[in-house]
């Protein structure tokens, strides 16, 4: 079983201007918080069981950005649109 929690330390976070490095609180595919980084890791502490904590080690992340570049009609020559 995986925990409810998932922390995301050391990200390199735009969202959209670069904040520098924080820490990520994440829980059913939503972001709970943002904070300077171990501030988060102090508070859950005792809240180990209900946390999974992957060090990110600088990895660039950008909350909410979707990739919205598609071809609908088969563009690039891939299908065309027939």
């Amino acid at each position: 079983m995986t925990a409810p929690l998932l922390l995301l330390r050391n990200a390199d976070v735009y969202a959209p201007a670069r904040l520098g490095r924080r820490d990520l609180l994440v829980g059913a595919g939503v972001i709970l918080a943002v904070h300077e980084p171990s501030s988060l890791s102090e508070k859950l502490l005792g809240a180990a069981a209900l946390v999974e904590s992957i060090d990110l080690d600088g990895a660039r992340v950008c909350p909410g950005l979707l990739d919205a570049h598609v071809h609908l009609t088969g563009g690039g020559g891939e299908s065309g649109p027939a």
